[in-house]
Order: C-alpha cells, then sequence, then structure tokens
C-alpha cells in the first residue's frame, strides 16, 4: 500500500508540470530568435569570416539591436526589424 502511495506522489508533480515546447508549433518569441540566429549567415552580414563556420548559440535582444554569440566566442551585432516583437531577454538558438 505504501509503494502505490509513494509513486502516486512522485507522479503528481509531473502530471501538473507543463508540457514541453511543441516544436510544431513553437512561441513567436521562439521563432524570432531562430530567425535572429540565423541572420548572420545572410550575404549582407557576411563578410566576418571568423564565424561563418561555428554554430549560434545564443542571441540576446536588446530594445533596438541584438547580439548573437557563437561557439567560438565570436559575436555579430544584428539591428531587429521593424516589425519584430520579442521581448528582451536571452534566447537559445535552435540546434
Amino acid at each position: 500500500m505504501n509503494r502505490w502511495l509513494l509513486l502516486a506522489l512522485a507522479w503528481v508533480p509531473l502530471a501538473c508540470s507543463s508540457p514541453p515546447p511543441d516544436p510544431l508549433y513553437p512561441l513567436h518569441s521562439q521563432r524570432d530568435a531562430a530567425y535572429l540566429c540565423r541572420i548572420p549567415y545572410t550575404e549582407t552580414y557576411d563578410q566576418n569570416q571568423a564565424w561563418t563556420r561555428a554554430r549560434p548559440v545564443l542571441v540576446i535582444v536588446h530594445d533596438s539591436r541584438a547580439t548573437v554569440y557563437f561557439e567560438n566566442d565570436q559575436t555579430q551585432q544584428v539591428p531587429l526589424e521593424p516589425g519584430m516583437v520579442i521581448p528582451s531577454g536571452s534566447y537559445a538558438c535552435p540546434r
């Protein structure tokens, strides 16, 4: 009896927690962060060859710009587009 009670008590926090984010329907901020992670690879930003083969790891969004951090400790500043509404903060880049 105690074993079933312990099992039920262990299961309740897992059942009450929020589900993991759905990759088929990402949040708007997740889509914008993924877009910001891809912007440095376009031809207008492609002059700095030090990070072109590195993977973006993190993007930090400020009021009017974003900073993309790469796995080789390089950074790239990206201006936010006028229609982009993303809260300030840090976001992980998708793999």
